[in-house]
């Protein structure tokens, strides 16, 4: 995740020469953050969004939402995985899901996992935004050395109870 100051940062450049603000929330939007969209998070005014993966539950559907005045100069926006009536059923279904079960706010587990970090001295940091979250195990919090052969160890028992965890650099385990 950027630092909460970077978007403020790129909407006044891109502001200071005219230049659209185009936000890509085809992984993380659809409120995988806690919010609808992660762009939420940072208060910045959009020109367009690109969505997609998480509007479909598992069908392929994209979108493209942007201020009234760019989308009416747009000839058509009919592309390869639009106008299907039972994916376009599918994603209406998707977003009436997480609004009747609260997910967006059982997204939010930064605080929960930090709780578990003061538990456990192999947690050097949680980082992240609601369920998009990175997990850094280390050997020491001191020194910061990576615990690379833990965290395949907890790469291992997760796959045994039947949770699929992904990691990046050999020791910060990836929560999606």
């Amino acid at each position: 995740m950027s630092p909460d100051s970077y978007f403020s940062e790129v909407e006044k450049l891109l502001d200071k020469y005219g230049a659209l603000f185009i936000n890509d929330e085809v992984q993380a939007g659809i409120g995988r953050t806690g919010k609808w969209l992660v762009i939420e998070h940072y208060g910045v005014r959009l020109d367009l969004i690109a969505a997609g993966k998480g509007l479909g539950g598992g069908f392929l559907i994209s979108a493209v939402i942007g201020r009234e005045v760019i989308m009416d100069s747009l000839p058509s926006l009919a592309y390869t995985f639009t106008l299907n009536p039972v994916t376009c059923r599918a994603t209406l279904a998707v977003i009436e899901g997480i609004e009747e079960r609260g997910l967006l706010e059982k997204a939010r587990m930064l605080a929960r996992l930090r709780k578990i970090m003061e538990e456990h001295e192999i947690i050097g940091d949680v980082r992240g935004k609601g369920l998009m979250i990175g997990v850094e195990l280390v050997k020491n919090r001191e020194t910061e050395e990576r615990a690379v052969k833990e965290t395949k160890k907890v790469i291992w028992r997760a796959y045994g109870l039947e949770l699929i965890v992904l990691f990046l650099s050999g020791n910060v385990l990836m929560i999606q």
